[in-house]
């Protein structure tokens, strides 16, 4: 039957999409799609989502249909565009809105729509055999000249300038994903035209100039990035384009995957689920140049990696159920994609087997086997957990590991003999995974998993001493509730003994989020870092490679900041001042010298006791951007009405603190005002006082500044 169809004539934005479409097709990284920006609401779902910006890949036989569904974040110009146009034209397409009425139905060909916010169906029918492969792009988000308000860019957004002359800013926002996902921003520019253009944010940095490679891109598992392009020459014309590739394509086991890296690449992913307990994995990758392969639980952030460092083939001994995502990669990206054929293979091992509580349980390594998986619960954060494995043939090795996530192994032991044991701190509650390695060995072993009562818990900024025996480890509980605190932890030990130190950081999830280690020949060891969250920290004192352990000294410091530098005034003027010497204004600089309440001339004092409004103006070494102010008033306090900082930028002075006059029950205090923060470093601040409402002098001694440069 013969098949007419509506001739679409592309639009300016139709012809540049396709041109940017030719310049790359990163079909390895194609997959089946996910979820979409946005909501179905109540409606129900009648296609799979889609993301704007995002591959779609389908393989249809004649009379098979197969639907989308995608979320239209603001009304305009969309483009629905094939890859492959050659191939479209063996599918029909019709696209409803959410009432159900027909946008387009015609043979699928690039075509230009005005979509209305809310849900749109694409609904492809195959009238031949083929490969569908599509993607829907918009007139949507921008950017923008201004670093301070950068424009906004989402997946399928299109951007077009026809005269940069100047930098321009944006921030991408890409919907958060359990699998890692491809970004890619196509650049087009005139011919003559170049651009510089790069992408940062968390756990992702990259660069390109157009001359070289016109795509922009980067692995993530969702986030907010910046976004900058730069033109080498003023009066360029550029266009942006945000494509986003879907979930990696699945591997199978004893099934090879015929793939390629694309070119200006260095990697594709895959991934790969296992519902089963496997060891002796085995992964391959065979193509002309040189590859590697990589299998991790996540892009970022892993806690399971294992890695062929560069080599063909790759070995695993174990590996819990799970997905995980392989990576095949070359160090360098090339001109041309790089084909190879990837393959896996395994033995499906004995399923996990749930330990109690204190209670040893026998099992015995067969000929041949690798692993054993056990699981147990754990009730209460905090608790000090101990694993103990003993074997009974002296000869053989055997190994331990036990982690928070299946496959990982978060603590270790890996000492020569049958015999191992793990001690740790326990982040939080829930199943723990443990992992027995035979090392090629056979035999009878007993496991056995015990919670113990809680650690004891390091009180900060204290000395704190304990005894360690020698070939153990002791663990402490740090609870850290803040994120920010700058971390420093002190270990002091006998001399001639090897003890090391460690610390070990855990979110509220139970994510590690922080290792630290002082592997010294000595016992004296300090560690310290910036902790980027709240959560239980371990601190662990190990004398694993001395036979003599000995009392210790541990301190764990853990300081704010924002309050970590302190200073004194070094000079001061006032409105007033009741003497020269003794009562200046110079009486406030320095650290507080007044010994106790009371009228003294090593404070300041105004010329008159109830004069009205009255200031006080300190200068002090180093400028820092204020965090808090220690205000010493050493007689009728409650006269301060207004803090200033000065922005020697703008010369103008800034509030930080406003607040009334009134009288106290005390003499003296220690006046800390909670402050406006400000966005300049200052090193002059500026004190008013109402005098006439606080009856008598008033009187002030010292100002410490608090804040960092």
């Amino acid at each position: 039957m013969y098949r007419s169809h509506a001739v679409i004539v592309p639009t300016r934005l139709a012809v540049i999409v396709l041109t940017a479409l030719l310049a790359f097709t990163p079909l390895a990284a194609m997959a089946a799609p996910v979820a979409q920006f946005g909501s179905l609401g109540n409606r129900e779902s009648t296609g799979t989502p889609l993301l704007l910006g995002e591959y779609a890949n389908a393989t249809l036989a004649n009379g098979e249909s197969i639907s989308y569904e995608i979320v239209i974040p603001e009304s305009g110009t969309y483009l629905i565009t094939a890859v492959d146009d050659a191939a479209a034209e063996d599918f029909d397409l019709v696209v409803t809105d959410e009432t159900g009425n027909e946008l387009f139905n015609d043979i699928f060909v690039t075509s230009d729509l005005t979509l209305e916010t809310g849900t749109v169906t694409l609904t492809f029918t195959a009238v031949a055999d083929n490969v569908l492969t599509f993607v829907v792009v918009g007139q949507i988000g921008g950017m923008s000249s201004d670093e301070n308000q950068p424009g906004k860019l989402v997946p399928g957004s299109v951007y077009i300038d026809d005269n940069v002359s100047g930098t321009l800013y944006a921030t991408l926002s890409i919907p958060p994903s359990t699998f890692p996902r491809q970004v890619l921003i196509a650049l087009q520019a005139d011919e003559e035209d170049i651009f510089y253009a790069y992408a940062d944010g968390e756990n992702v940095y990259a660069s390109t100039t157009t001359d070289t490679n016109n795509i922009l891109h980067f692995w993530t598992h969702g986030g907010d990035f910046n976004i900058q392009v730069e033109p080498y020459e003023r009066r360029s014309m550029l266009t942006l384009i945000v494509f986003l590739t879907g979930e990696p394509p699945a591997l199978t086991l004893d099934e090879p995957v015929e793939g390629a890296i694309p070119a200006d690449a260095t990697e594709v992913v895959y991934q790969l689920e296992l519902d089963a307990n496997y060891e002796n994995l085995e992964l391959a990758v065979d193509s002309d140049e040189a590859l590697g392969v990589t299998l991790l639980d996540n892009y970022y952030d892993y806690d399971v990696y294992y890695s062929s460092y560069g080599e063909a083939e790759l070995a695993i001994d174990a590996l819990y159920p799970g997905v995980y995502y392989v990576l095949v990669q070359t160090t360098e990206a090339a001109a041309d994609d790089i084909p190879f054929s990837l393959s896996i293979a395994g033995e499906a091992g004995r399923p996990t087997t749930q330990l109690e509580d204190a209670t040893p349980f026998d099992d015995e390594f067969a000929d041949a086997e690798a692993s054993i998986n056990y699981s147990f619960e754990v009730a209460n954060p905090g608790a000090l957990v101990t694993v103990r494995l003993t074997g009974d043939d002296g000869d053989n090795d055997f190994d331990l590991s036990v982690g928070l996530r299946p496959g990982s192994g978060n603590w270790s032991s890996y000492s020569y003999g049958p015999d191992e044991s793990v001690t740790f701190l326990a982040p939080i509650a829930g199943s723990y995974y443990i992992t027995v390695l035979s090392n090629g060995n056979t035999g009878p072993f007993t496991i056995e998993a015990t919670e113990g009562d809680p650690a004891t818990t390091l009180e900060t900024n204290a000395v704190f001493y304990d005894i360690v025996e020698g070939r153990s480890r002791n663990v402490y509980l740090l609870p850290i509730e803040e994120a920010g605190q700058l971390l420093t932890v002190f270990l002091v030990g006998p001399e001639g003994t090897d003890l090391d130190l460690t610390v070990n950081g855990y979110n509220s999830s139970g994510d590690s989020i922080l290792n630290l280690s002082g592997y010294s020949s000595g016992s004296a060891e300090v560690v310290g870092y910036l902790l980027p969250e709240a959560g239980l920290y371990e601190v662990a004192v190990s004398a694993s490679y001395s036979d003599e352990g000995g009392y210790f000294f541990i301190q764990a410091q853990v300081v704010d900041p924002l309050y970590f530098g302190s200073q004194w005034a070094i000079d001061a003027v006032a409105s007033s001042e009741y003497g020269t010497e003794g009562y200046s204004a110079m009486q406030a600089t320095g650290r507080s010298d007044t010994p106790t309440a009371g009228d003294y001339a090593t404070a300041w004092a105004p010329a008159q006791s109830d004069g009205g409004i009255e200031t006080l103006e300190l200068t002090y070494e180093v400028p820092v951007k204020p965090s808090a102010l220690a205000i010493v008033e050493s007689y009728n306090p409650g006269a301060i009405t207004l803090i200033e900082a000065y922005n020697a930028t703008d010369d103008e002075w800034v509030a930080i603190y406003e607040g009334e006059a009134a009288a106290t029950e005390e003499l003296y205090r220690v006046f800390i005002p909670d402050l406006t923060p400000v966005d300049f470093a200052t090193n002059q601040i500026r004190l008013t006082l109402d005098t006439e409402t606080v009856p008598g002098y008033n009187e002030i001694d010292a100002v410490q500044l608090f804040g960092r440069p």
